[in-house]
């Protein structure tokens, strides 16, 4: 009688809790109920098909489908890859996470990661625009604003611009218009349905948010209103950049770095000199140099994190004076001060002063040329807004 002797069966490739199947000699997926595979073994080792179904996963999960892309060919994330590489010390930290969020949300599970860039046409990015369009929120679709459209196309474009100027593919990438701007008549539709106030605060209504405000926010909003400034503006303005006796600032607009002079009207130095006595210790030595620091000795600013500080503040002020309302933050006081302006001038010289206060772009030859203006001139143009304000003007 003959014993029978247990052998121990052959090994598996196949190690437990894999994501790939082994059937038939075939490394194998369900993926959104369709069978995909990646390889055939012996041939394709369990490293190499895995490592080739985390490649093809992402494409294949968004309705693409499995890739097909030569050794030689750029993939559409080798493209954004490099745009994000190319962009990161040329831009704000914040511009950087907006590009870098266009291609997460809109253009890899549009166009898939792994496809080949050669094999782009123009009715590929008509899902991508689709995408930009649409958007989804706790389960209920809805559509974008055309303004926020344009944000999105206008940085999809510059990933485009950017592969063509870089000759990453054989032929020129089009996107056929699909990430074209919304028309203009669209856009002003837009602000005039969800603005029927305006966006500017009135002159009573800033003058209220002042009696409510603290010692700094004072400060800031007249010294924001004496120019037009933003956030970021007052987040960065240092005490070099004002000459506290004639009130004269020399401060390039941080957004474009246009050279731009404005005077401070003397509530404005008197609010400031109000804070300084109250301002808290800077954090660090580099913070010293700024006028304005929050609570904990920083600048009203924060490159890394999308939120505003000093926007959230103001809007504060609103709420308790009852004035928050769509489409009014910070930038009121900007729309406001050119909106003043444009009440009292009468002579276009005095609006290109109040372009170069506001540090708006002028290509001109004069512009290029001109290194300075009068302090009468800009006197005279910041008077028309605290006229507007006060309704007292500096004589002439």
């Amino acid at each position: 009688m003959m014993v029978k002797v247990n052998q121990p069966s052959p090994k598996s490739p196949n190690p437990v809790g894999s994501p790939l199947s082994l059937i038939n000699n075939r490394w194998r997926k369900k993926i959104k109920g369709k069978i995909h595979y990646f390889g055939t073994y012996p041939s394709t080792t369990y490293e190499q098909a895995v490592a080739e179904y985390k490649r093809c996963k992402f494409d294949i999960e968004s309705g693409i489908g499995k890739p097909t892309r030569r050794p030689d060919q750029y993939a559409v994330v080798d493209i954004c890859d490099a745009f994000l590489r190319d962009r990161k010390d040329k831009i704000s930290d914040r511009t950087w996470s907006d590009y870098r969020s266009v291609i997460e949300k809109f253009i890899l599970p549009a166009l898939g990661r792994e496809r080949a860039a050669d094999d782009l046409y123009p009715s590929d990015f008509k899902k991508v625009r689709q995408l930009m369009e649409r958007s989804t929120v706790k389960g209920k679709d809805f559509d974008v604003s055309p303004k926020t459209v344009q944000n999105y196309c206008t940085r999809a474009r510059a990933i485009v611009n950017f592969a063509n100027s870089q000759q990453f593919t054989r032929q020129q990438i089009s996107h056929g218009g699909y990430l074209a701007n919304p028309a203009a008549k669209l856009l002003r539709r837009y602000e005039n349905d969800k603005y029927e106030d305006g966006r500017d605060l009135s002159k009573h209504e800033i003058r209220d948010v002042l009696d409510i405000a603290d010692k700094q926010m004072k400060a800031i909003i007249l010294t924001a209103l004496a120019a037009g400034m933003l956030e970021v503006d007052i987040a960065y303005l240092t005490f070099d950049h004002i000459d506290f006796e004639t009130g004269l600032v020399n401060y390039p607009r941080r957004k474009t770095e246009i050279a731009r002079q404005f005077v401070l009207w003397p509530e404005a130095i008197e609010a400031i000199n109000a804070w300084r006595a109250v301002r808290p210790v800077a954090a660090n030595n580099e913070c010293e140099k700024y006028v304005f620091l929050t609570k904990y000795g920083n600048p009203w600013r924060n490159e890394q994190h999308r939120g505003c500080p000093l926007s959230r503040e103001f809007k504060k002020l609103l709420r308790v004076a009852g004035y928050d309302r769509k489409g009014i933050s910070f930038g009121a006081l900007r729309k406001s001060f050119r909106t003043a302006v444009s009440i009292y001038t009468v002579d276009e010289s005095d609006e290109k002063i109040a372009d170069l206060i506001c540090g708006h772009a002028d290509s001109s030859m004069r512009s290029r040329y001109r290194q300075r203006v009068s302090l009468q001139k800009l006197e005279r143009v910041g008077g028309y807004v605290r006229e507007w304000l006060y309704g007292i003007r500096k004589p002439r």
